[in-house]
């Protein structure tokens, strides 16, 4: 049982830590981020709500289509679920950073205000009214609402994905090795067949073990070691400017490449694959060859880290 829950455990903190250097990672480089609005449209002349709001679409997306200065920064203009209600979504750069009293050319990602203006408790609880005169003392529902648009805007994780390919700091194929992990990892958050898999695994009553020790072990201690290689990259890039002593940096950068070759058996979202990733990716091809199905041009990537690692340890 002590070894059930330490597996669980550590695979919760891991992706845990996988979240937050994702937002982290924002907060050093995510120079761009969404901004998304709605609009009530009074109807006038028209006869019906939907009307005026149609007419008024249609004009907003030809002046968008013409770029117009207004629109410069919209990405998209869409109804709403209410047929008076135009959703309009802008992309904006954060704040211009300020030396000396001098504006200059860098920008402070807005991701690091926003981790400082949200309220986790008001934007979840604010409703209760339980909570009323407790730690909350009775937001008004402005201040609600603004709180659930900063958690689904910036926190939420599918929000924190769409910005990190709006900054393009991942593409599209990197997004889905992303989510593999993060799927992977989630399972042992919520209530899946993951919690029951490792407990059969550690019971010393089971002989039907899918994956021993050494695979659990072996699948933590990479992940700890890329993640900390990770945070470490990206903090020291973001600070590189701020400080030139090389001395110190070259510490960093030591401490960064010894990290990268510790993990470099885990691919991850930003590293090659292994020999024996190559090897599979081929293996796989062949069999949805054989089995009348398209074959992807790139390399398939796997879908279960554990099954993996069993795999290359067992090669």
């Amino acid at each position: 049982m002590k070894e059930q829950k330490r597996y669980k455990e550590s695979f919760i903190l891991i992706r845990t830590v996988f979240e937050k250097f994702l937002f982290f990672w924002l907060m050093f480089e995510g120079k761009k981020y969404r901004h998304p609005m709605t609009f009530n449209i009074l109807r006038e002349s028209s006869k019906t709500d939907r009307e005026a709001r149609d007419s008024t679409l249609a004009k907003w997306k030809k002046l968008w289509s013409e770029g117009a200065g207004q629109f410069r920064q919209v990405i998209s203009i869409d109804s709403g679920k209410k047929d008076s209600v135009i959703k309009v979504v802008y992309v904006f750069e954060g704040y211009q950073l300020i030396r000396n009293g001098t504006p200059t050319d860098e920008i402070v990602p807005i991701y690091n205000s926003i981790l400082e203006e949200y309220k986790p408790d008001v934007a979840h609880l604010g409703n209760l009214n339980s909570m009323t005169g407790g730690p909350l003392v009775s937001p008004n529902s402005q201040v609600i609402d603004l709180q659930k648009t900063l958690y689904h805007n910036f926190f939420y994780i599918e929000s924190i994905f769409r910005n990190l390919r709006l900054n393009e700091l991942i593409d599209s194929e990197q997004l889905n090795r992303i989510r593999v992990h993060y799927n992977f990892l989630s399972s042992y958050v919520h209530v899946a067949m993951a919690n029951l898999a490792i407990w059969k695994d550690v019971t010393e009553y089971s002989n039907q073990k899918s994956y021993d020790d050494e695979i659990y072990d072996k699948l933590i201690f990479l992940y700890v070691a890329k993640l900390f290689h990770l945070y470490l990259k990206v903090y020291v890039n973001g600070y590189q400017h701020e400080n030139s002593n090389s001395a110190v940096l070259a510490k960093y950068e030591e401490n960064i490449e010894n990290l990268e070759c510790l993990s470099k058996d885990l691919w991850f979202f930003d590293n090659e694959p292994s020999e024996y990733d190559i090897r599979n990716s081929e293996y796989l091809k062949q069999i949805s060859k054989v089995m009348g199905k398209a074959s992807p041009a790139d390399l398939v990537y796997y879908d279960n880290p554990l099954e993996r690692m069993k795999a290359l340890l067992n090669q």
